[in-house]
């Protein structure tokens, strides 16, 4: 699987998981609760990529001896 495709699919498992989280405690009433929930997926989303992407990467050489 390329980067993009381990990438989204870590997204939506740690959305799925995180709303199902969120379900069983009790969604957010208010606005200010719905953006720090935003606010939180957002650095749980944030933090999966920068994981993800260092271990699956390709170095340029490889693409320069494919490509170039």
């Amino acid at each position: 699987m390329k980067t993009k495709h381990v990438f989204l699919t870590v997204a939506a498992s740690v959305s799925i998981i995180f709303f199902s989280v969120l379900s069983i405690i009790g969604f957010p009433k208010s606005m200010e609760g719905w953006i720090v929930s935003d606010v939180i997926l957002g650095v749980i989303l944030y933090l999966s990529y920068l994981v993800v992407v260092p271990a699956r990467d390709t170095s340029r050489n490889e693409y320069k001896r494919i490509f170039g």
